[in-house]
């Protein structure tokens, strides 16, 4: 009888062992998808923000300048126009986040990150300028 229980306890102590195993397995696994959605919600605030002053300078008319200081978290890594109908905020993890343009006139493809720049309105054209 003593054997018996000796197995049940060795098979009892396998199985609460093979779950925490599984545990610490699973753990790491809602870590990396944290910081992956972590990221995108910081590249995606970045994103927006320069959407909204693009749009700002396109909707002020001829001569409109918005000046801004482009500051990004460190997961953004780039910034850059999409075929002049959206701001790509690209992270450090891979991927991007987007933003609609209301604007198709963007003159520009690359947005510089954690500097003070402007959005100009030129007869509609939006150009940009690092300050």
């Amino acid at each position: 009888m003593r054997a018996q229980m000796s197995a049940e306890l060795v098979i009892i102590a396998s199985v609460a062992i093979g779950m925490l195993f599984a545990m610490f397995i699973i753990n790491g696994s809602l870590q990396k998808s944290w910081a992956l959605q972590q990221a995108g919600m910081e590249a995606s605030g970045a994103a927006d923000q320069a959407a909204a002053a693009i749009g700002a300078a396109a909707s002020g008319g001829n001569g409109a300048r918005i000046m801004f200081i482009n500051s990004v978290p460190r997961s953004v890594v780039g910034m850059s126009v999409f075929g002049s109908r959206s701001v790509r905020a690209h992270h450090s993890l891979g991927g991007y986040s987007s933003s609609p343009l209301t604007t198709g006139a963007a003159n520009f493809t690359e947005i510089p990150t954690n500097q003070r720049i402007s959005f100009v309105n030129n007869n509609g054209t939006i150009n940009i300028e690092v300050d």
